[in-house]
């Protein structure tokens, strides 16, 4: 079962966009900044206190999914805080609170906008190095793929996610992206991939006692095994994620929960609960407006119908589900998704691009760093050993800072990316670990800047005195 929670916009869909999220706005009457803060003050401030954008979008998201997911208007309380953080000139606040905007239009059926929301989004959260928003916007973008039924694109962009929340090291954020790529595989038709993924997702949920997440784990696990028809292993756990669903306020999972069952039930045989969920989850996605859930609860339905051969209400059904299908999947929806995927096909070229282009300038960066060092340090090693030349302590004062400044310039360059992953690109974390290396080699410049004073000042000497001794010979030459 897919968690769907995030997304964003691009730019050559702006302007309807903007149209859309306005309508929404006026239609229920009210516009965040004519209203009171539509964020409660515990929240704000908590939002406020965090050091980094990482934890500003943990808190925030949190607070959608445990509050605005539990509210029938969640797109328009959803709008009024896009509002509010637009307002406030909130860059992260108002992006990651669209990106759940996104999310929600895709569960409506609406995943054309709703991806164009999130891979425009996605490019403002990587310009921040905004991690959560980087996350969301990646789960948001494979949810509207799968709804497009292109699952090779879903799980492709969901495996991006992979490799960052190892480095939060967020069992919860593990276990949200295991579920969704066993939910992707679920619907692919692909049992045994998605079996392994679900299963993690269910370990983490069981250890960490997390009942909403458990809601959806239990629910995926099922999936894949009705994908491998095997129903009768299905069954237990979705009689288990039911419970959890109908103690969960947010409609999303129990609608699925209901469809589950009653495909589960279908695939038994057992045609009476098989209707009895399916219209359940009608009843429930017309309420909400959920699209998927619809469709394929319709589909339920007229399938069972007509194995019964009660042809009559199989018609009924038929027609309805082609309808929602008709206005979900239609040929401008088909042809809009391949223009977006050439798009963003170029789009990730460009950056592979530029992002190749920036490595080869931090190499070469590297290279004359360390041409600087070795001449300095050649210069160095010429001034000590040299018998004849007399150096002034303030070259090599003056050398000594300028080798200090290209070594910290040299250390930077090399170790940036390292320590950029391991701050989670963090600006306060990267700044310390500068200060840090500053402050070790501040102290070791010292000592090596006293130590090579000491040895001209002693070299300095040798050579006046031999220089004294050449001329007092000289002289006493010259009376000879």
């Amino acid at each position: 079962m897919e968690v769907h929670h995030h997304a964003h916009i691009s730019q050559n869909k702006l302007t309807h966009y903007m149209k859309l999220i306005l309508m929404l706005l006026l239609s229920f009457g009210s516009i965040a900044c004519a209203q009171a803060q539509p964020l409660p003050d515990s929240i704000v401030k908590l939002y406020n206190s965090a050091t980094d954008q990482k934890h500003k979008g943990i808190y925030l998201w949190k607070y959608l999914k445990t509050v605005i997911s539990n509210d029938s208007n969640e797109v328009r309380r959803a709008a009024e805080i896009l509002a509010y953080f637009q307002k406030q000139k909130d860059e992260s606040g108002a992006d990651n609170t669209q990106i759940f905007i996104a999310d929600r239009l895709n569960r409506r059926g609406d995943y054309i906008n709703g991806l164009n929301m999130a891979l425009s989004i996605l490019t403002n959260c990587e310009k921040r190095k905004d991690t959560i928003g980087i996350i969301s916007a990646y789960r948001a973008i494979a949810n509207c793929y799968a709804f497009a039924l292109n699952f090779e694109q879903a799980i492709a962009w969901l495996k991006k996610t992979i490799p960052i929340i190892h480095v939060m090291n967020n069992e919860v954020e593990v276990s949200l992206t295991y579920n969704d790529l066993g939910a992707i595989y679920a619907q692919a038709s692909m049992g045994d991939s998605g079996l392994i993924y679900a299963q993690q997702a269910v370990n983490i949920d069981m250890r960490s006692k997390n009942k909403d997440n458990l809601t959806y784990s239990l629910g995926t696990l099922a999936e894949n095994y009705m994908a491998n028809k095997e129903y009768d292993l299905a069954l237990p756990f979705l009689k288990k994620a039911l419970g959890y669903a109908l103690a969960n306020t947010d409609a999303w999972p129990l609608a699925y929960t209901y469809l589950d069952l009653s495909q589960a039930y279908a695939g038994l045989k057992n045609y009476d609960s098989s209707i009895y969920y399916a219209k359940k989850c009608i009843a429930l996605s017309k309420n909400t407006g959920y699209k998927e859930t619809l469709l394929k609860s319709y589909k339920v339905l007229y399938e069972t119908f007509e194995v019964n051969g009660r042809q009559d209400s199989a018609n009924k059904y038929f027609r309805l589900a082609t309808g929602v299908k008709d206005s979900v999947y239609s040929i401008e929806k088909a042809n809009n998704i391949q223009a977006i995927n050439f798009r963003n096909q170029q789009q990730q070229q460009e950056k592979e691009a530029e992002r190749m282009k920036e490595e080869e300038e931090r190499k070469t960066n590297i290279q004359y760093a360390a041409l600087a060092i070795g001449i300095i340090f050649f210069i160095s090693i010429f001034l000590l050993l040299s018998r004849s030349v007399i150096v002034n302590e303030k070259w090599i004062s003056f050398l000594g800072i300028l080798g200090l400044l290209i070594v910290f310039e040299f250390i930077n360059l090399f170790f940036h990316p390292y320590i950029a992953s391991l701050t989670n690109h963090s600006p306060v974390w990267m700044l310390l670990a500068l200060v840090a290396v500053a402050a070790l080699l501040i102290p070791l410049h010292h000592r090596l800047e006293h130590w090579i004073n000491h040895i001209m000042v002693e070299k300095n000497k040798k050579i006046r005195l031999e220089a004294a001794k050449k001329t007092i010979e000289q002289l006493e030459n010259q009376n000879l």
